[in-house]
């Protein structure tokens, strides 16, 4: 059974610069609870698209990272690779809180 109070650290240098700034931004957007405006590239599509969310958390999952956000496009929840996003800016507008029973309705599908 997975324990999700375990905390792992990641060593310097794990990640190239690019990465790291995005995981920066997101983190920060998270802790700050304001939106970030994404460039983000979809895992098997061939078009980048702008978008706006509210930073739920950060996942880190078989080695890669994950922003979970509530996405104002496309008004639902989505899962966002760090490694797929191309630039992240965090904005002067504050973030919704998503309850967590959504988050598991979600899963469920």
């Amino acid at each position: 059974m997975p324990n999700d109070n375990v905390i792992k650290l990641i060593q310097p240098g794990a990640f190239d610069d690019q990465l790291t700034d995005i995981l920066r931004s997101g983190a920060r957007a998270l802790l700050a609870r304001r939106r970030p405006s994404l460039r983000y590239h979809g895992r098997g599509r061939y078009d980048t698209t702008d978008r706006r969310g509210s930073p739920q958390r950060l996942v880190h999952y078989r080695d890669n990272w994950y922003l979970d956000a509530w996405c104002h496009a496309r008004n639902a929840l989505r899962t966002f690779a760090l490694d797929q996003m191309e630039e992240v800016r965090r904005l002067d507008e504050t973030a919704i809180d998503v309850v967590v029973t959504r988050w598991l309705e979600r899963l469920a599908e």
